[in-house]
């Protein structure tokens, strides 16, 4: 079982992000946002060989004085994979790699999945992992529409294992 470190928006600002999972999962064959059952969320670290319960003074010594963080949303992007992997971009996304980089100054980076090291790391909140190859092109259109940038507050850190998703400890964000 993986384990995996998370800044998480658990209140009513999520409905956005939310809305566009909707909208994303036509693009699917089953919806991969809302079958995690999971808020919205980006995800700082994910560790394959690292117990969660093992981290847990870790992260409650890096993230316990940390303030909410509100980001703005201003764009729709994508990671051309296959499935292609649809992303709400964040505007400034300073405040995020501030924290990322605090996590992984308290832990080996180099035990933490490649893409989620720091000199790897995209700040990120997926919309969808699971594009039809089929529906690429509408899903592409979709990234390229106009976009009203909206703000989510981010107000918990997870440290989950997963799958399936199970909360090991949240710290609640200060307000």
């Amino acid at each position: 079982m993986g384990a995996a470190i998370s800044i998480v928006a658990n209140n009513d600002s999520q409905k956005r992000i939310v809305a566009l999972w909707e909208q994303v999962a036509e693009f699917e064959a089953t919806p991969s946002m809302h079958s995690l059952n999971y808020p919205p969320h980006f995800t700082f670290a994910i560790y394959q060989n690292i117990e969660a319960d093992d981290l847990c003074e870790t992260v409650k010594d890096v993230f316990s004085k940390t303030p909410q963080v509100r980001i703005t949303f201003n764009n729709i992007r994508y990671f051309d994979a296959s499935p292609l992997v649809l992303w709400a971009s964040p505007e400034d996304n300073s405040e995020l790699h501030h924290l990322h980089t605090a996590l992984h100054n308290k832990i080996d980076s180099t035990l933490c999945d490649e893409l989620y090291r720091p000199q790897h790391w995209i700040a990120h909140c997926t919309l969808g992992t699971n594009i039809l190859e089929a529906r690429r092109i509408d899903a592409l259109s979709f990234a390229s529409m106009p976009f009203e940038p909206f703000e989510v507050i981010f107000d918990t850190i997870d440290l989950i294992e997963f799958l399936p998703i199970r909360i090991v400890e949240t710290i609640t964000l200060a307000k």
